[in-house]
């Protein structure tokens, strides 16, 4: 992740800091803080900016670059050289891990390195050096060979940041004659670096002939270089400066660069691509790459670029332009390494459009960042890895050829006992000269403390042939190194650590506790020509023998050697550098899910062949550490896995990959703990061959981009128990073994707690792993012998219960389920249990973000709540980050006294946030001085920047800001009540009726079609809004009677004479008519038409097809049909009644709590009216109408569905939604029967159905309520679907009645859930049995389908169109019950068969599978004109 998204924090807290008088609100009582004002403290900030500058000058370093003697530097000849500049070098920990008891940590400076880099080739090029980068080193060396003149070394070593420039020696392979001028064919064995693809099966996966061909991936990086011949890219797109080309942006020079600074160019993107997709084809390379998948079609997404400050980065709105073109492409697998350290939010703008590309079907791989060494170890990772679909990737060592040393070492001060001998890191040694025991023997050697090592602490100071004892600071480790040599020492032993200043001298900093300072350094330079041998010393150690050195003069120090280790570097070590979890959702999630190799990886690097003629790339290739070179890796596995499984969803193969991982360990043996490696080392072999995957069915809520929540299945490799208390009651989770194989499974199950894992390698915060038999971990579900045994294509639930005992520790407690059989590959998933408070002492500043809601507005404010944990802390600011990088960030809120008095640890809480807010940009006033707030709308980042500032300067210590963010969406509209937190994926209860056997049938291929126009296409209304014509009937004439209207208490009473309608009928002549009567009065809350019984018998004279259109204020109309008025009595007189019914919107919401009710419902009523009585008019099955009512302009009505309620009873309607010119929407449902209808919306999302065929419609019909999953997340769209599940499916709908009534089945009881829907069924002629039954739960097969199907066209007047469909291959296969059924629907477009041997077949015996079934209903749906 060596790139970033970009946060303009630091600029924005300062201009923050200039605002005055800004509302603010006070903090949370209980935390005994001063009373919030709203004044700001005023800064000089151009004394800020001078201080700043001054101090970044005193930490320069004022020795003069080493330059090699071995160097002419008065030759003209280009030479290359390793030039070293002053940065700390960044460890990933490939050799140290192996040397240490626990996992230290060592400095990673990743960003920091890549920057000083950039400025030094900058300032060569400002200076006219012209030089070439060949390598760039940053793990164990912080410095880059180049090519240059070698009478221009003298100008660079004056660059600042140079420390040393050395002669590279170079070696170049024989050559075996004069190359063609065309080049040689693909060597058929090229040489590439197999180590890492051995290490996670890469080269198992590709003799089973899986190589990625097929499959697309997506790379959202800083583009490609697409002319190295080891790449092809088959599309993309540069969403950062937004046009078809997403090549890497090449160097420039500074007359060449706007910013005159010059820019080295990227190439991140074209590393990773080749990672993943190399094909090893560059014939002028000795060695080249080969990805993991690399036969897969490769697209590239530059989201990342050169911003206006001169550094790469991005922002959220180009990442999730990629991420959305990338999706629209059809790409199997995203790769993003890239991310926001300082964002740990799973809900960040990032984040949730990762997860909505895993919900369209794609697998998303994210890297888990690279920021474990740069403060707290844990919760280090950022956004979006943190997304909860996300498959997060870590990054771990590979095996190496170059040797490991330990040494065991005491060390002994005059006056004192010898200490015991502990492992000692060899970082660095002469080449050549690894005799170590010949060199430092077995007596004790004499070492002299000189402080920081510096040329002046070794004044007066002999240490020819002694061990020089140095602290960690202020110059160069090189330097270090230099000058212990230049004055005679046998070795350096240097101890981690920070310098400080007093009265005016740098010297060491030698307290116990320095954060990120306590463990090793990481120095791990190997040998070297000018190298003494320096070992690596822990700084809580090294600081402890100093203090005591120094605590009385005179004292002397000696090392005793006793012994030296050479070890082999076998590799699967966990890079220190790598970004542990937990995810920061309040879970203590699992993260990452698992590792892969991602240090000192080889791949291609650019050479910019678009802008350089002629470009060489036969050295085009680079070595890179990180989590960003980790995530290709993954990605590449999940396209071999996607190959392999071609109906594996996203999260399938997340889960297959976690499940067959390999547990990695320390170099002492110790297990890394969760946090740190996930479910541990990926193997992709594994991944491919087990036809089982165990997951968890933990619930999560995720969002989408207006921050709607939906929860679903976790379907995660891990789980996690969140924070439980000690003796507490016992905490259960849901797992599933989902068997994808045709033959069945059984495995034994048993769990396994890990009693020893790695901690913090600060010593200072390690803690040991507490007692885990103090936990009780139970599986339940499981059969005899604790077997589960899965059923082919078949799930199994159980369930893994966690109990802390009374006497259990606070502490995290972690484990394995892990299933075992013969002949199959083992199957894990790891759980974490965290067990009281202390289990969770996080060191980050700001914590435990949270907002009251996830919407606000003026009519909805909400409280931010976070815990403050950073201590001298004298101002908070609460900011709203847009996701437009160019627009401006918004101040709404702070929190601090005049003062300057610190900010008591502990929680937070900005209250009535609403949206208004303070441009910091563009700060305005009125003319009495006070600030004009402005008003946020749309999707924000709420940050809360904690600050100290001095209070006699009114300085900000910018270095030590703290963080934490949150997502929100604003509106300036109406929010109306609070976001809905807890929705609902489908019924629960077993009354569902797209429950059922999830068996293994598909549609034999019979996609079904699209369907045709029908005779119920849609009534666009009138420009000016006009409802009316929306529920006209198609054939149906215009003309209008006048209605007089007279308003009695709140109700509106509509009549019309009989010479009005006389008149009207007569204008129909003959024909089917609508006859159209409108009333209007804004202070009634309903509308009554009233027909005399002469009337009623008047229209009973009406053209068959009539139908009476009584519109209110134009917000809603109905279309009652004529045919109705056979039903009513001899003499009885019609009302028809329309009413907003606001008072309905409760049960609505209360059937779906997942919803929005949109809007106010409509009640639709007509009763008959006799004697005094009224009777509610009962319709046939056959009796269906329109009914239209509008919802106001700015309700977004986008995918939204209607409900509607009868006999307290809320069911799901077909409807449209028509978007009319006024800004407003009109819902029509057409169907027989009156009731109260609402609009509602809602999002379901199904991790499963994103290789389905059908699953823009699964998701359409899903959103309209029309369809719902078998369990929560899940719709299981190859599962059969049963006689029952269909004609409840049809009953749902066509929005038929229920009746009273039971079907005349055997098989169908009362008691039974889909008993009232068979009955409606029965009753509308959709259904029959035979033989006094139905058969309700066998699967429906494709010819059975049709019947049913048939049935319902007719009942809906579908008409045909001209011409029938060609005959079927098999048609002799098609019972004869059956022949005109799927004539019919073939005929109307609703089913189609599929190309076979010997023609188009329909396969009518195979079973209907869900997503078949979905297609079939949409396209119904959508022939009749019931939805779009």
């Amino acid at each position: 992740m060596n790139n970033v998204l970009m946060k303009k924090s630091a600029a924005f807290a300062a201009s923050m800091l200039l605002l005055l008088n800004v509302p603010a609100h006070v903090m949370a009582a209980d935390n005994g803080s001063a009373d919030a004002t709203s004044g700001m403290p005023k800064i000089d900030y151009k004394q800020l900016k001078e201080a700043i500058d001054k101090a970044s000058a005193a930490a320069a370093t004022s020795t003069a670059p080493i330059i090699s003697p071995n160097i002419n530097t008065k030759a003209t000849g280009n030479v290359n050289v390793i030039v070293q500049l002053s940065q700390d070098p960044v460890v990933v920990g490939k050799y140290a891990a192996q040397l240490r008891r626990q996992a230290f940590s060592a400095q990673s400076a990743t960003q920091a390195i890549q920057k000083e880099q950039t400025s030094f080739v900058a300032a060569s090029k400002a200076k006219g050096v012209t030089l070439k980068v060949n390598r760039k080193f940053a793990n164990v060396l912080n410095g880059m060979e180049v090519t240059v003149r070698a009478d221009q070394i003298p100008t660079l070593a004056k660059l600042p940041g140079v420390v040393s420039i050395n002669e590279n020696l170079t070696y170049y392979p024989l050559a075996d004659g004069a190359g063609s001028a065309g080049g040689a064919a693909v060597a058929a064995d090229p040489a590439y670096d197999d180590a890492p693809l051995k290490q996670i099966g890469v080269d198992k996966a590709w003799a089973e002939g899986y190589t990625g061909k097929g499959m697309k991936v997506a790379v959202l990086d800083t583009g490609v270089d697409y002319m190295h011949p080891d790449l092809n890219i088959a599309g993309g797109y540069d969403s950062f400066y937004q046009d078809e080309d997403p090549y890497e942006e090449p160097p420039l020079t500074p007359s060449e660069d706007v910013l005159g600074i010059g820019f080295e160019g990227t190439q991140h993107g074209t590393h990773v691509s080749g990672t993943i997709a190399g094909r090893a084809r560059n014939t002028a390379a000795s060695q080249v790459q080969k990805g993991v998948a690399y036969d897969a079609d490769l697209y590239v997404y530059k989201v990342l670029g050169r911003a206006s400050n001169g550094l790469v980065s991005g922002s959220s709105a180009t990442i999730i332009d990629g991420l959305e073109r990338a999706v629209q492409a059809g790409v199997d697998v995203i790769n993003m390494s890239l991310g926001s350290d300082e964002n740990k939010s799973p809900n960040s703008p990032d984040s949730i459009a990762v997860n909505n590309a895993v919900l369209a079907g794609v697998t998303v791989v994210v890297a888990n960042g690279n920021a474990a060494t740069e403060g707290p170890y844990y919760y280090s990772m950022g956004t979006p890895s943190a997304a909860q679909l996300a498959f997060s990737v870590g990054a771990a060592t590979s095996p190496s050829a170059m040797p490991i040393y330990s040494a065991r070492a005491s060390h002994q001060i005059s006056g004192g006992a010898p200490s015991e001998a502990k492992p000692l890191k060899l970082a660095q040694w002469k080449t050549g000269e690894e005799n170590f025991e010949a060199m430092f023997g077995n007596d004790p050697i004499e070492a002299v403390y000189v402080g920081l090592g510096k040329d002046s602490d070794y004044k007066n100071v002999n240490v020819t042939g002694k061990i020089a004892f140095v602290s960690r600071g202020d110059i160069t480790f090189v330097d270090k190194v230099a000058f212990a040599k230049k004055h005679g020492a046998l070795a350096v032993v240097m101890f981690n650590g920070n310098s400080k200043v007093v009265n005016g001298v740098t010297v060491p900093d030698l307290t116990e506790d320095q954060a990120g300072r306590n463990g090793l350094i990481g120095l791990d330079s190997g040998p070297g020509a000018d190298n003494i041998p320096t070992f690596d010393m822990a700084g809580v150690e090294g600081r402890a023998i100093a203090r005591e050195l120094t605590a009385a003069a005179g004292k002397t120090l000696s090392f005793t050697i006793e012994a030296f280790d050479k070890l082999e570097n076998k590799g699967d070590n966990m890079a220190d550098f790598s970004s542990r979890g937990p995810n920061s959702d309040g879970n203590y999630s699992i993260k990452p899910d698992l590792v892969a190799p991602g240090v000192n990886i080889y791949s291609t690097w650019p050479a910019y062949g678009k802008f350089v003629a002629g470009a060489d790339y036969s050295q085009a290739y680079m070595r890179e550490s990180g989590t960003s070179m980790a995530t290709p890796h993954v990605a590449g596995l999940a396209l071999l896995v996607k190959e392999a499984h071609k109906d594996w969803t996203p999260l399938d193969i997340r889960a297959a990959l976690d499940n067959t991982t390999e547990l990695i360990s320390d170099p002492s043996g110790t297990t890394y703990d969760v946090y740190s490696q996930g479910a541990g080392r990926a193997n992709v072999a594994n991944a491919i061959a087990t036809p089982a995957l165990l997951k968890s069915m933990d619930e999560i809520t995720i969002y989408d981009s207006l921050m709607k929540p939906t929860k679903m299945a976790s379907e995660a490799g891990s789980v996690s128990f969140g924070m439980i208390d000690a003796g507490s009651e016992p905490v259960s989770k849901p797992l599933e073994v989902q068997n994808t194989s045709n033959a069945a499974v059984t495995y034994e199950a048993h769990v396994e707690m890990h009693k020893q894992v790695t901690s913090d390698p600060d010593p200072l915060r390690a803690v040991p792993t507490p007692d885990v038999s103090k936990i009780d971990m139970t599986l339940g579900g499981l059969g005899d012998g604790n077997t589960v045994s899965v059923a082919a294509n078949g799930d199994f639930d159980l369930t893994l219960t966690a109990e802390a005992q009374a006497d259990a520790a606070d502490g995290v407690y972690e484990g394995d389920v892990i299933l075992e059989s013969d002949g199959l590959p083992t199957l894990h998933l790891p759980f974490v249990i965290h067990v009281g408070e202390d289990s969770d002492p996080s060191e980050w500043g700001v914590t435990d973000m949270r907002a009251t809601d996830v919407v606000a507005g003026p009519d909805h404010p909400i409280d931010v709540t976070a815990k403050l944990n950073a201590k001298d802390m004298q101002q908070l600011l609460l900011v709203a980050m847009p996701l437009d990088p160019f627009a401006s960030p918004c101040l709404v809120s702070s929190m601090y006294d005049e003062e300057l008095a610190t900010i008591p640890t502990g929680p937070i809480r900005f209250e009535q946030i609403d949206g208004s807010c303070i441009d910091i940009d563009d700060p305005r006033v009125d003319e009495e001085g006070n600030y004009l707030l402005g008003q946020l709308d749309g999707l924000y980042e709420l940050e809360i920047f904690a600050q100290h500032i001095d209070k006699t300067t009114g300085e900000l210590d910018a270095d030590h800001m703290q963080v934490a963010y949150t997502t929100v969406k604003f509106s300036k509209l109406s929010v109306g009540g609070p976001g809905n937190g807890d929705p609902d994926n489908g019924d629960p209860d077993n009354g569902d009726p797209d429950t059922g056997n999830p068996g293994t049938g598909n549609p034999g291929g019979g996609y079904p079609g699209g369907g045709n126009p029908g005779n119920g296409g849609t009534v666009t209304p009138p420009a000016n809004g006009s409802i009316a014509p929306t529920v006209i009937e198609k054939g149906q004439s215009l003309v209008t009677a006048k209605a007089s209207a007279s308003l009695q208490g709140k109700q509106l009473i509509a009549t019309v004479t009989d010479a009005e309608l006389q008149t009207a009928l007569d204008a129909a002549k003959q024909a089917p008519a609508a006859i159209a009567l409108d009333v209007a009065n804004d202070d009634a809350t309903e509308a009554q038409l009233q027909l005399t019984s002469a009337q009623v018998e008047l229209l009973r004279k009406a053209p068959a097809g009539s139908s009476i259109v009584f519109t209110w204020n134009e917000d809603a109309s109905v279309a009652f049909p004529l045919s109705a008025l056979k039903g009513l009595t001899a003499g009885a007189g019609l009302n028809v009644r329309v009413a907003k019914n606001a008072d309905a919107k409760a049960a609505f919401q209360a059937a779906y709590p997942d919803a929005d009710v949109l809007g106010a419902p409509y009640a639709f009523e007509a009763f008959a009216a006799a004697d005094g009585k009224s009777t509610p008019v009962i319709f046939a099955a056959e009796q269906s109408f329109k009914r239209s009512f509008v919802l106001d302009k700015g309700i977004d009505a986008t995918n939204a569905g209607a409900l509607y309620e009868e006999d307290g009873s809320v069911s799901p309607v077909a409807a449209r939604f028509t978007a009319a010119a006024d800004g407003t929407t009109i819902v029509t449902i057409d169907r027989p029967g009156l009731s109260t209808y609402a609009a509602a919306k809602r999002h379901v999302a199904f991790a499963d159905i994103g290789a389905s065929w059908a699953k823009d419609q699964i998701q359409t019909l899903a959103d309209a309520f029309l369809l719902n999953g078998t369990k929560a997340g899940k719709f299981e769209p190859k599962a059969n679907v049963t006689r029952a599940q269909f004609a409840s499916m049809l009953v749902r709908g066509l929005g038929l009645q229920k009746t009273a009534a039971k079907a005349p089945f055997g098989d169908v009881k009362a008691t039974d859930w889909f008993a009232q829907d068979v009955a409606a069924a029965y009753a509308a002629g959709l259904v029959e049995g035979a033989n006094g039954s139905f058969n309700p739960n066998a699967p429906i097969n494709r010819q059975d389908l049709t019947v049913m199907l048939a049935r319902a066209a007719e009942l809906l007047n579908l008409l045909k169109p001209e011409g029938t469909h060609k005959p079927y291959a098999d048609a002799a296969q098609i019972s004869a019950y059956a022949q005109d059924s799927v004539q019919t629907v073939s005929d109307l477009g609703l089913m189609e068969g599929y190309e076979a041997q010997g023609g188009v077949k329909f396969d009518p015996k195979a079973a209907t599978s869900r997503e078949a079934v979905a297609k079939v209903l949409h396209s119904l749906l959508q022939s009749a004109g019931l939805i779009q």
